[in-house]
């Protein structure tokens, strides 16, 4: 390599290219100091492509995250998402390639930096949104993500998201009576079950939900000639879109909302099971016992959504196995 003179006082940044064995040019970065008693110049290489440490796709609406990462629908909107690090030269670029696989068919789509939570993760990356093949199998799909440094080296990795196109729908509705409690009595820590065809998104239940032990509020409705109940959020101001279930039979002379004071009712998920346990009674006195086995229906909500972001088909559910007291 030639040698550099010493120049006083002077600013200098250089990239040089030096030839190495075979031929191949590799590429230098140079960093400078200038005006200094020693005008010494450094040399820093970089031969370490980025780290390309995960990656997801998630359906989305107006550009932000709904549904669950790493599920997909045909015809749906969705962004790709990924972690990238370089500690030497910095990122250059990032691009995921989607064709025939989980994407548009439009070739390598660019992801720009940024901070972009999704399903519990924070990505660096994200590309702008796309619109998924209109005809695309269900089942396991792969992408690929590729990011260059600003050396010039180069890497990839490959990632599977999974098309679903099958709407969700109701399964079954259950209660179950707390330890000790008074059968056909609703009180604390009851338990009722609703049971989907297959786990839904968490954010379509109730925004910025993960599926873990939430507060709410469960309100028993007082009815003629058969009392229901709904799920509210944690403030009682906004019902939650689990539907209401219809009990056909009489446990309360009024209304009852568990949760509002003392003990919250409490929601967690479980796979395809959202389980809310009743807390503590504002109106405790209007609770009597029902008798006569009579199965409950439920009537779930379409603006429920499975991972995919596809709508829950609002089908009548009626209560699993032979008439009998819940609660």
């Amino acid at each position: 390599m030639r040698s550099i003179r010493r120049l006083t006082g002077c600013l200098l940044m250089a990239v040089v290219v030096v030839a190495v064995e075979g031929g191949v040019a590799v590429a230098v970065g140079w960093t400078a100091a200038s005006s200094n008693p020693t005008n010494v110049f450094r040399a820093a290489t970089d031969w370490t492509p980025p780290t390309v440490s995960g990656a997801t796709v998630s359906p989305t609406s107006a550009g932000a995250p709904i549904g669950s990462a790493g599920f997909l629908r045909q015809g749906s909107a969705y962004r790709v998402y990924a972690s990238i690090l370089d500690l030497n030269s910095g990122v250059a670029t990032v691009t995921a390639n989607l064709v025939n696989e989980s994407g548009s068919g439009s070739g390598a789509v660019s992801l720009s930096a940024g901070s972009y939570p999704v399903g519990g993760v924070t990505y660096n990356f994200a590309s702008a949104q796309q619109t998924a093949l209109l005809v695309l199998a269900e089942g396991p799909k792969q992408y690929t993500v590729a990011t260059t440094d600003n050396a010039g080296n180069a890497t990839s990795a490959t990632f599977n998201v999974t098309v679903d196109n099958t709407p969700p729908t109701g399964s079954d509705i259950q209660t179950a009576n707390a330890a000790a409690g008074t059968n056909g009595r609703p009180e604390t820590g009851d338990k009722v079950i609703y049971t989907f065809s297959e786990p839904v998104a968490p954010t379509s239940i109730l925004a910025g939900w993960d599926g873990t032990s939430t507060n709410v509020v469960f309100r028993f409705l007082n009815g003629n000639p058969t009392d229901s109940f709904v799920v509210y959020n944690a403030t009682n101001t906004a019902q939650l879109p689990l539907g209401l279930v219809s009990t056909g039979k009489k446990y309360v002379t009024g209304t009852i909302n568990f949760g509002v004071t003392g003990a919250p009712s409490t929601m967690v998920m479980s796979g395809s099971t959202i389980t809310v346990t009743l807390g503590t009674p504002d109106n405790a006195n209007a609770a009597s016992s029902a008798n006569g086995g009579v199965n409950m229906t439920w009537t779930p909500s379409a603006a429920v959504t499975d991972r995919a972001a596809n709508t829950l088909l609002p089908t009548a559910v009626l209560e699993t196995g032979s008439g009998d007291v819940d609660f």
